[in-house]
């Protein structure tokens, strides 16, 4: 009876002791940014870039994969260090700003009444997991720019850009360098666009 009881007691201590090494998964957050444009110059007029939207599916901190056509799956160990749409925005002023496009960029209009007002609202953002073999990070973003005529907005264009980045490697400081790319490129079609108003 004393050897069951010596036994039990040293199985129990050796199993509780494995269990309090066992490492654990660590969460892993990350911030989308994007390279400085090149200066443009043109400096006309003060545009408002209110608050960035985002489609509810990717508006949680998780980074969101697409495993196949109706599944979606979150990842609660890599996620975004601020939500989403708040970083995206803030990344597009600071864009906006160090291009030079508009003499000002601002995020609200309380002190000055702006020529244009750019919304976004972020259609998707999420890892395309569908084909293993070519992993891709997807980022979708609807823009409409207003102008100010007499007091009054109305729409000058509308546009939705979307980029599919492939994935150097299938985890996460490759996706979000990948994010990074979609980004910088959507920014770049825009102001594109935005030259030519």
């Amino acid at each position: 009876m004393k050897k069951i009881f010596i036994s039990t007691v040293l199985m129990t201590t050796l199993l509780l002791t494995a269990c309090i090494h066992v490492p654990y998964a660590q969460r892993q957050q990350y911030l989308l940014h994007v390279a400085k444009p090149a200066k443009v110059k043109i400096a006309r007029d003060t545009i408002e870039i209110p608050r960035t939207t985002i489609a509810a599916p990717f508006s949680d901190l998780t980074f969101v994969y697409r495993t196949s056509d109706t599944q979606y799956l979150s990842d609660f160990y890599n996620m975004f260090m601020a939500p989403p749409a708040e970083n995206i925005h803030q990344v597009m002023v600071q864009y906006m700003t160090s291009m030079g496009l508009f003499h000002q960029v601002e995020t609200n209009h309380f002190y000055l009444q702006p020529r244009y007002v750019l919304t976004s609202h972020v259609i998707s953002l999420y890892a395309d997991y569908r084909n293993s073999n070519r992993p891709m990070a997807v980022m979708c973003i609807y823009f409409a720019l207003l102008a100010s005529h007499k007091g009054v907005y109305r729409p000058v264009f509308t546009i939705t850009l979307s980029q599919a980045t492939p994935l150097m490697r299938k985890d996460s400081d490759s996706l979000v360098k990948a994010w990074n790319v979609d980004l910088q490129r959507i920014l770049k079609q825009l102001s594109y666009r935005l030259r030519r108003i």
